[in-house]
């Protein structure tokens, strides 16, 4: 998930945040536990501390929450499987398989269909329906992944992960050798998205 860019004079040291997260134990407090699964998901994509998110999410997930807790922790287990699926990728362990994958989608399907869902905040219900979208991309069903970029445009159409991402699926989908009569229109829609995400307007996660 992208960031607010911040200069190096700012941006705060992540080896002792990741090394004090490696020494934790799982809060008793519940907002603490998801606030701190939410922190080793961060850090998971530089320290490989996946499955230690997935760990504590299936401790969270044995506690009596409510429904707006259980939609968050659905959010940050699917974002725990995607963590571990790129790292055993980037350990060139490849297949046609993605079973971490379809945990994701299904745990962000929860989390949509949860009754709290639509009353979180708007970047946070961006964010899951953006993730869940990346992830159908990422399977192949472009159909699908274009109806959750959607929903979380029509949200906030500035938000730029759910842009850039629909702009280059795209400008992929235009390169299908059935759309070669409709190539330079998609290609056309493709540029406009991502132009729209570049933008100065355009909102991310981390933005205040």
């Amino acid at each position: 998930m992208a960031r607010q860019p911040t200069s190096h004079r700012n941006r705060p040291s992540r080896q002792p945040a990741s090394s004090a997260l490696a020494k934790k134990h799982p809060s008793r407090n519940t907002d603490t536990l998801l606030a701190d699964i939410a922190a080793i998901n961060d850090a998971a994509y530089e320290t490989g501390a996946a499955d230690k998110a997935l760990a504590w999410c299936h401790i969270a997930a044995r506690r009596k929450l409510d429904d707006t807790r259980r939609c968050l922790l659905d959010f940050h287990t699917a974002n725990a499987f995607i963590c571990r699926h790129r790292e055993t990728q980037g350990n060139g362990s490849g297949t046609w398989e993605h079973p971490d994958i379809e945990n994701a989608i299904a745990h962000l399907r929860k989390a949509i269909a949860n009754p709290a869902f639509p009353l979180l905040d708007e970047l946070p219900r961006c964010r899951i329906l953006t993730l869940l979208g990346n992830q159908y991309g990422y399977m192949g069903h472009f159909t699908e992944a274009l109806a959750c970029w959607n929903r979380a445009l029509a949200i906030d159409s500035r938000f730029g992960m759910a842009l850039g991402n629909r702009g280059k699926s795209i400008a992929e989908y235009a390169e299908l050798p059935a759309m070669a009569p409709q190539k330079t229109a998609f290609l056309k829609i493709a540029c406009e998205n991502l132009a729209d995400a570049t933008a100065d307007n355009a909102c991310y996660y981390g933005d205040e």
